[in-house]
């Protein structure tokens, strides 16, 4: 579950334009203005908390387009993280770790939280035509924002001369509410932030200099879960060239409705019988037809080794009483591995590389183009915290 991020943290100065004037950039709802940092042997102009749909949103409601503004926008800070919910009951050591990436130093939260950053080479003309990133990021679904140092599109931006978009979207049961009350449709309100604000770039990246038509969509764990979902429920017109997905792990769709009604009956809210269809078990979607990169790291199971159980137990909540598959698995990993090392590779291998295999083989035989990659780099200077590789 380690973080394999595209760029790596930046170190960057907040100032004016070279020329002593902030940059501006006019969109659909009227004129920002932002602010310009410094990198080595190069200059960003940076563009942050610009709304891409209205806020704040109401409340367990799809987002509307943004409302236009009169006077000049300023674009140069970060607005808040949406809600976030760090508690993880299965593994409470995490919420530590999890606060020590997302929430350092400790993030402003709110609702009112639909908003963007955009960061553009210094001098990049409307007319340029640029391609275009945009980040999603990860977090389970319960947490996570733009504003993360760690997210800063400064570096990717420099490198390799192109517009980096970041977004926020609503997590946990402010974004995934999973109310019976609520049509099927309308709860992964958190899906359609996202898609808020891919349309958003779709319409407005021009004004930084990007190319709408050259536009590929990424993200990490849960945002590399979101991008599938893009790819499966197509928006149309399609809105991107290609796409990115970065160690997403194997999940299961667990039980929304009871969830909610454990939320309702724990802030003392009664709730009303309702009946619904049953849905199919297994979905079938068209997939969009555009190249895909996907991968994953060499460590990512490295960070639950200390609340795992012993790797032959591990084995055996894998394959049950199957004996012959215990033992197949086993003997593809090292004999000298360590323990912790060898709960490591299972849990990786089972959450994260078979089901990438799978992703890219199933489409891969369906027609579509797609690249596997495989990271296993480890440098002290970026682990999050000490037990984690690559």
């Amino acid at each position: 579950m380690t973080l394999s991020l595209v760029s790596s943290l930046a170190t960057a100065h907040s100032s004016c334009a070279t020329d002593g004037t902030f940059p501006t950039a006019t969109v659909a709802g009227g004129v920002v203005i932002g602010t310009t940092t410094t990198y080595p042997s190069a200059y960003i102009n940076k563009y942050l908390g610009i709304p891409f749909a209205k806020s704040p949103p109401v409340r367990f409601s799809p987002p509307q387009k943004p409302l236009p503004w009169s006077s000049p926008l300023n674009a140069t800070k970060f607005k808040p993280a949406c809600i976030q919910q760090f508690i993880s009951i299965v593994y409470p050591f995490i919420n530590d770790d999890f606060r020590a990436i997302f929430d350092n130093p400790p993030l402003p939260e709110s609702e009112d939280c639909l908003y963007l950053n955009v960061f553009a080479p210094t001098g990049t003309a409307v007319d340029s035509g640029k391609p275009v990133m945009l980040w999603i990021h990860g977090g389970s679904l319960q947490l996570g924002s733009a504003s993360v140092p760690e997210y800063d599109g400064s570096v990717l931006t420099v490198q390799q001369d192109i517009i980096v978009v970041t977004t926020n979207y609503r997590t946990n049961v402010f974004g995934f509410p999973t109310s019976p009350q609520l049509a099927p449709e309308e709860r992964n309100l958190g899906f359609m932030d996202q898609r808020q604000a891919l349309a958003w770039v779709s319409q407005n990246i021009r004004a930084f200099g990007g190319d709408p038509s050259k536009v590929t969509i990424f993200g990490e764990s849960a945002g590399a879960y979101s991008v599938k979902q893009i790819l499966a429920n197509l928006p149309r017109p399609l809105q991107f060239r290609g796409a990115i997905m970065q160690s997403q792990a194997l999940g299961d769709q667990g039980d929304g409705d009871k969830s909610w009604s454990a939320l309702a009956d724990a802030l003392g809210c009664g709730l009303t019988t309702s009946q619904l269809d049953l849905g199919d078990g297994i979905h079938t979607h068209t997939v969009a037809d555009v190249p895909l990169l996907i991968g994953t790291n060499a460590d990512e199971g490295s960070i639950l080794t200390s609340v795992m159980p012993d790797s032959q137990t591990l084995l055996e909540e894998i394959f049950g009483n199957d004996t012959r598959s215990q033992a197949l698995a086993r003997a593809i990993y090292p004999r000298n591995a360590t323990e912790n090392e060898l709960k490591s590779r299972i849990v990786t291998d089972y959450l994260y590389t078979c089901l990438t295999s799978t992703i890219a083989s199933t489409l891969n035989g369906a027609g579509l183009k797609v690249w596997r990659y495989f990271f296993n780099a480890s440098f002290p200077n970026n682990r999050p915290f000490p037990r984690v590789g690559a």
